[in-house]
């Protein structure tokens, strides 16, 4: 007897796929050995390239080539190692669950990664490159002064210590409740592995090890999407899609409180990407790596159509699931707890009927986290060493004792977070938990950055204040949340296999379970804690702007003519098209400064800029001291 739909109830419901489905048994399949021999060879791949690593440069491995690989890395791996490091497990469980949940509205942020190319590429890194220096919060000491280097740094290993233990944390239940393998086992095991290779092979050993696992990522993904088309075809899932009214591509409405937008997907999304490539050592380190300017623009306009791709793929599988899952939810019979479980579910159903294929997709999740993980422990090595050792010794350690003393405080981060894992708790959203733990510090360090670069008037207070002050307004958002608005599909339960749930007995007769209300209570406090989580950055770094100019003021404005140029960007000269502004106007946006012999034009008529990129040319006396005490060299021109 056929049922009616639940989306229509006038028009039967598609036949329901055959075969052992999890809607059709109830029953969730574990891992075969062949699974788990795939995984460990995955773990085992990354062991051998940190032993290569560190054996093959075993006499020549002082600090600068374990942390910076002597500044020789080509363009291709260190923009696929940008492109894995914050795409981790988190995007690969949350963007499918985020679809399934809710639409494709998330198809808009794939003009955020554009925007995040152009203004990482063109506008910050060439400052941060040419002052070669090792730590991106060097910057804060030339511009401001020590504190707020030592206060910027501190941020980045807090920021670093919360996130990675939820990169860690989130793929590794969601697989043990589903798919049989052991929780902490799981930890434990990426998480010594991840520290090893980190430890044994610096940061050479991190890039080529991001870069095998960003192509295992996009082939368990390529893998999930084609074995979703044989089982349940394109027709299929996009009339199911049509019918669940999934597919939403357009939103243009302006209200701050509705949690996705094509604003805040655009704009607030990428405003969080921006403050990762900027304010975090982790990629800023990346590109600091590679030899010229020139193949460091390369390597962010590279991760760009990666970024995009693993997005397309990711919505893609997200209405796959939905499709099969159409008339038996697995949230409302109970077979998963959260929707950080679906893809695990999903893997199981799909690709379990060829041996080995739910191994490789395992694998493919689990390099996201480490990849994440093994930048997260190399960049905090290195910020211990440069941020908070060298500044506090008055003597200057051997380079080789820096790489030993680097090589251990790596190792005992990678052991702090595998700590601080056990402490983490069953998190809804995992995209969502994300974007709140880096609205946090990211947003403000970005608005940190921006005061220095564009804003030559602001001093030591005003940075301080618009950094403290934006992180008490975004904890104050992020920590005494409010439903934003939002409406999602319909979750259906018609067509479920009734015998193989014994909790489904009570709903069966229900067609319909919204899984949330358009309409959320009424809120009576402050309107500002009901905006979306994406714009958590983009608040956090226009509230650092704002009071840190604001203080300034008050406090005593810094003298523009007294800032090194080398350190503010000129943008009215530099990015197209402000530059065929009249010259009055642009000479009064440089705010006094003295920018000629500086900086040679340079227009951005191609992606990965041209001959006429910036030039730096020798500095004054009086700046050549202030870097000399920084151990940053400004004396040859670049």
């Amino acid at each position: 007897m056929t049922e009616p739909s639940c989306y229509n109830p006038g028009v039967p419901v598609e036949p329901r796929f055959d075969g052992d489905y999890t809607h059709n048994t109830g029953q969730i399949k574990s891992f075969t050995i062949l699974d788990f021999f795939i995984f460990s060879l995955s773990l085992l791949i990354p062991i051998i390239i940190g032993f290569y690593q560190g054996w093959r440069r075993r006499h020549t491995m002082d600090f600068d080539e374990y942390m910076l690989a002597r500044r020789s890395m080509s363009y291709l791996p260190v923009g696929l190692s940008l492109l894995s490091t914050f795409l981790s497990a988190i995007s690969a469980l949350g963007i499918p669950a985020e679809v399934y949940k809710h639409d494709t509205l998330w198809i808009w942020t794939t003009p955020a990664y554009f925007i995040l190319s152009l203004a990482t590429a063109h506008i910050y890194m060439p400052v941060f490159y040419h002052l070669k220096i090792n730590s991106v919060y060097e910057y804060l000491e030339l511009r401001f002064n020590r504190t707020v280097r030592t206060v910027g740094s501190s941020l980045f290993i807090i920021q670093t210590i919360c996130y990675m233990p939820i990169v860690l944390y989130a793929p590794s239940l969601a697989f043990s409740e589903v798919s049989g393998l052991n929780l902490w086992g799981s930890i434990v095991t990426v998480g010594l592995v991840c520290t090893f290779y980190v430890t044994v092979g610096g940061v050479r050993a991190v890039v080529w090890t991001d870069s095998f696992q960003m192509c295992l990522m996009f082939a368990s993904a390529l893998v999930m999407v084609f074995g979703a088309m044989t089982t349940i075809g394109i027709k299929t899932m996009w009339d199911s899609a049509h019918r669940t009214e999934r597919l939403l591509f357009l939103d243009f409405r302006l209200n701050p409180t509705i949690r996705h937008t094509v604003w805040n997907l655009v704009f607030g999304y990428g405003t969080t990407l921006l403050a990762l490539y900027v304010g975090n050592q982790a990629q800023v380190h990346r590109y600091l790596t590679c030899r010229t300017l020139r193949d460091a623009k390369k390597a962010v306009w590279i991760s760009c159509p990666g970024y995009i791709l693993f997005g397309i793929l990711s919505i893609i599988i997200g209405l796959y699931m939905s499709a099969l899952y159409e008339n038996c939810d697995p949230l409302q019979t109970k077979l998963v707890d959260n929707s950080n479980q679906l893809i695990p579910l999903f893997m199981q159903d799909i690709l379990s009927s060829v041996p080995g294929l739910p191994g490789v997709y395992l694998a493919g999740i689990f390099s996201g986290t480490l990849s994440t993980m093994s930048s997260g422990l190399n960049t905090i090595s290195m910020v211990v060493i440069e941020d908070f050792i060298r500044i506090h010794l008055k003597s200057r350690i051997h380079k080789d004792k820096e790489r030993l003393i680097s090589q251990i405080i790596c190792a005992i981060f990678g052991f702090v977070c595998l700590e601080i894992t056990f402490l983490v708790p069953r998190y809804g959203s995992v995209l969502q938990a994300s974007a709140s733990v880096l609205g946090i510090f990211a947003g403000p360090l970005l608005g940190l950055f921006s005061l220095g670069i564009f804003f030559p008037w602001v001093n030591e207070k005003g940075a301080l204040g618009g950094l403290f002050g934006a992180m008490a307004i975004t904890f104050g958002i992020t920590t005494l949340p409010t439903n934003p608005q939002e409406k999602s599909p319909l979750a259906c339960i018609s067509n479920c296999n009734v015998q193989a749930f014994e909790n489904i007995s009570n709903i069966a007769l229900q067609r319909v379970q919204p899984r949330t209300t358009a309409k959320p209570e009424r809120y009576e406090g402050f309107q500002l804690y009901r905006i979306s989580y994406m714009w958590y950055s983009l608040t956090a770094c226009f509230n650092c702007i704002i009071i840190g100019c604001i203080v300034s003021h008050y406090t005593g404005s810094r003298d523009p003519k007294d800032v090194d140029p080398r350190l503010i960007v000129p943008v009215l000269d530099d990015i197209f098209p402000f530059y065929y502004l009249p010259e009055h106007t642009k000479k009064y946006y440089r705010f006094g400064i003295d920018h000629e012999g500086k900086f040679e034009k340079k227009i951005l008529s191609t992606l990965f800029g041209s001959k006429e990129d910036v030039i730096l040319k020798s500095p004054k006396d009086g700046f050549s001291k202030v870097a000399n005490s920084h151990s940053v060299s400004f004396e040859t021109e670049l």
